[in-house]
């Protein structure tokens, strides 16, 4: 198990220094290398059962996998990796709700603040694809942008439901909203502007987070 942690680890660094230094051919190695690497420590983690939900966030792994090699440089297909995210983001939202939704006054105050941030983001979003003429993409980026919201929420109203110090829904929480930042900046430097340092804060997030949520969602089915 440490040893693959350790190969997360190492492709991660690796592909977060060929974003820094623009090293395509190491990008398409390293980036996807992290995914791999981060399935078979999930798959070889002690808590793994082969229930459900351990299978179900195992897809979303691999869907997410897909959508890394899509969304490279070289390939650049934007559509089907969104699509290979969004369903994603479906098989992580069905995991972390495994043992139910949790609804209190918190999670109804986070729920209305994600979906309100969500909706904001992506208001902007489409007023820049209408701009850019690419009209195609605005449906599917709002309906990405309220699953991503909903995935958020559900890891977030974790650390509103009475659980023991050192729980998983901490992980879940934090994994849960680098995702979301993570999300934002890449959506925000492909389709509104780009800025310095863009790319390279979206993939240290986004990795953190795939990583945050792998650890919580195995500890907590």
């Amino acid at each position: 198990m440490s040893v693959f942690l350790a190969l997360v680890a190492l492709f991660a660094s690796l592909d977060w220094i060929a974003v820094a230094s623009n090293r395509r051919r190491l990008e398409a190695f390293a980036k996807p290398g992290t995914m791999v690497a981060l399935f078979a420590w999930y798959l070889t983690a002690q808590r793994f059962s082969a229930s459900a939900g351990d299978w179900v966030f195992a897809i979303g792994l691999m869907l997410s996998l897909v959508g890394d090699v899509l969304l490279l440089p070289q390939i650049n297909r934007v559509l089907p990796g969104l699509v290979a995210f969004f369903f994603a983001l479906l098989a992580y939202l069905f995991a972390i709700n495994q043992s139910g939704i949790i609804w209190s006054v918190g999670s109804v105050v986070l729920l209305l603040g994600v979906l309100l941030s969500s909706a904001g983001i992506a208001l902007r979003l489409a007023r820049s694809l209408r701009q850019a003429g690419r009209r195609r993409l605005v449906g599917p980026v709002a309906v990405y942008a309220l699953v991503l919201g909903l995935m958020t929420w559900s890891a977030l109203s974790r650390l509103t439901s009475e659980t023991p110090p050192g729980s998983p829904g901490k992980l879940l929480a934090l994994g849960g909203a680098l995702f979301y930042v993570s999300d934002g900046l890449t959506a925000w430097s492909r389709f509104v502007a780009p800025f310095p340092g863009g790319r390279f804060a979206s993939h240290v997030t986004y990795h953190l987070a795939q990583a945050l949520l792998t650890a919580g969602v195995s500890l907590s089915i």
